[in-house]
């Protein structure tokens, strides 16, 4: 964790970054959080040089219907939650 903890930090400090947005994780069901991701995020939400925002899916979900957005052609399957939860933080500025 300390390893995780310092890596973040330097992306942080290196890149400028001044907000960092997190989809909640879920506590039950299919896609509930697990201790690890649990753990991530607590080193995350420490990391006092920048604010971090924690959006709930449903959040997420009503930002992503409110605004059409063109989903860039390069982005993995994988990657598109993250994009919508990046661009829900945006808007919720």
């Amino acid at each position: 964790m300390r390893a995780f903890q310092n890596a973040v930090s330097a992306l942080v400090k290196h890149h400028g970054i001044n907000r960092i947005v997190i989809k909640k994780r879920g506590k039950k069901g299919k896609f509930a959080g697990g201790p690890v991701s649990f753990k991530m995020e607590g080193v995350i939400q420490l990391i006092d040089t920048c604010e971090v925002v924690l959006l709930s899916p449903q959040t997420i979900a009503t930002v992503s219907k409110k605004y059409i957005y063109e989903v860039p052609a390069e982005l993995k399957q994988y990657q598109r939650d993250a994009f919508f939860t990046a661009l829900a933080g945006l808007e919720n500025t």
